[in-house]
């Protein structure tokens, strides 16, 4: 009796362990949970807070990003996991301009793209583009 329960607690283990690296296998690395690109003419300090479905901070990264510099913020070993997990990004640039997008992120081959533009006939008018991205 005792050696049926330890086998097959040891194949639901086995199980799990494929279910969570099978994906890993076939498409690699996990994407990192964003990315911030820069595509404006000028620099431009970055605010990006992330949080989750309960309201807790996640994430917070602060960078002051140049003319096409880009800066990445890499996933916890929880965000890995292969289900979809809700996301509110909040984001700030210069200390002014501010934008909050939720965004459902279905694994870990998912991104969020954070873009940075400025318009071409004004100097101080900038706009922020939140988007999924899927990483192959």
């Amino acid at each position: 009796m005792r050696k049926n329960i330890l086998f097959t607690l040891v194949i639901l283990i086995i199980l799990v362990l494929i279910y969570v690296s099978l994906p890993f296998l076939f498409m690699g690395p996990a994407a990192p949970l964003f990315t911030v690109n820069n595509h404006d003419e000028r620099g431009h300090n970055v605010h990006v807070e992330v949080f989750d479905q309960t309201g807790t901070r996640i994430a917070m990264e602060e960078e002051y990003l140049q003319w096409a510099e880009d800066i990445t913020y890499p996933r916890t070993l929880w965000q890995w996991l292969p289900i979809s997990q809700e996301y509110t990004f909040e984001v700030s640039i210069d200390g002014k301009t501010e934008t909050t997008h939720s965004v459902a992120i279905g694994g870990p081959h998912e991104m969020v793209d954070i873009s940075v533009h400025g318009f071409s006939d004004s100097a101080n008018e900038i706009y922020v583009e939140v988007q999924l991205v899927q990483v192959a």
